[in-house]
């Protein structure tokens, strides 16, 4: 009984000592939202993750391509505690644009992704 005690209490040990590092920030918000439809392009793209971003030389990035594949962003990514930013340049080809990021977690590992939106014409009323 005392050795699976022992091995009980052992495995809680591990388990509360390696879950901090499954505490990847997550995107929570972001502007312009994905799958979002839009008649003007914002002047920048905002994010906001669930946890503070370690701010490391080229670690943070946020990048946006056209329908052409062309980066629209200015490359100039900054970040404040748990939100970054990137402005734009001013553009207005119609389509779909990827918003690709990377920001390297509280806990120090890096989290990769993407998402789309689109600038469209607005429909004229008759």
């Amino acid at each position: 009984m005392r050795k699976l005690l022992a091995l009980v209490m052992a495995a809680s040990l591990l388990f509360a000592a390696s879950s901090p590092a499954y505490a990847h920030a997550q995107l929570t918000t972001a502007n312009p939202k994905a799958n979002a439809v839009l008649f003007t392009m914002p002047s920048q793209v905002r994010l906001q993750f669930s946890d503070e971003i370690i701010e490391l030389p080229g670690g943070n990035v946020i990048s946006v391509t056209g329908p052409n594949g062309r980066r629209i962003d200015t490359g100039a990514t900054t970040v404040l505690g748990n939100q970054m930013t990137v402005k734009l340049r001013k553009i207005s080809t119609l389509g779909k644009y990827t918003v690709r990021y990377r920001v390297i977690s509280e806990d120090g590992h890096p989290v990769n992704a993407s998402y789309k939106f689109s600038l469209v014409k607005k429909k004229k009323k008759n």
